[in-house]
């Protein structure tokens, strides 16, 4: 189960932490209203603070100045017991190339690993490289499929804008603009990692 207490890590000047109220809502705001974060956008600070407070997030953190500057973000929407889907990872683009996205995600990975009754882990995979799946591929036994492969006799659907993957629905291009974007679509693939198998969308 979820513990209550803060975690943190650190690498070098880097620092990643549970602390929510070491987040800093107008950066992360800032981060999803950016054209390098194409699964999401800017929302009302109500609304992203609500988002917060629902979720186990992890920030990251630049403390090479006197005040911390956050550059990257992750959280975990949960039931503390069983289930959680990994969503709107980011780390700034300024800071990438440094092994600080990877280095994040193994954090969530330690962190979970205390989970005794955790079962199925949920993420989705938009972009290059499949250093999700690896970080993943061997977490308490499970493996690593495609999402749409069947699994133990039962075909598992990919849904996209309320279609089966089947039915046409079809996945943003990262090419258009961000706005356009999310006025033509709302959803996309996910992936899930489970106690039988982990099935991904590529």
């Amino acid at each position: 189960m979820a513990s209550n207490s803060c975690k943190q890590w650190t690498k070098g000047t880097y620092l990643v932490s549970t602390d929510r109220s070491a987040l800093q809502p107008l950066a992360i705001n800032q981060a999803f209203a950016s054209d390098d974060i194409v699964w999401t956008k800017t929302m009302d600070i109500k609304i992203l603070q609500a988002m917060i407070d629902n979720s186990i997030c992890f920030g990251l953190y630049d403390n090479t100045s006197e005040s911390s500057t956050q550059i990257g973000f992750a959280r975990l929407i949960t039931d503390r017991v069983s289930f959680v889907y990994l969503t709107d990872v980011y780390v700034l683009p300024a800071y990438q190339k440094q092994g600080l996205g990877r280095w994040m995600i193994v954090c969530i990975r330690e962190y979970l690993e205390e989970w005794e009754t955790l079962k199925r882990i949920m993420f989705i995979n938009i972009g290059k490289g499949d250093w999700y799946r690896e970080c993943f591929r061997d977490f308490k036994g499970v493996g690593v499929r495609p999402w749409d492969e069947n699994v133990n006799g039962a075909s598992t659907k990919v849904w996209t804008n309320g279609m089966k993957k089947e039915d046409g629905a079809q996945i943003p291009d990262m090419n258009e603009p961000k706005m356009k974007r999310f006025s033509q679509h709302e959803g996309h693939e996910g992936a899930v990692s489970n106690n039988t198998g982990n099935h991904e969308a590529s």
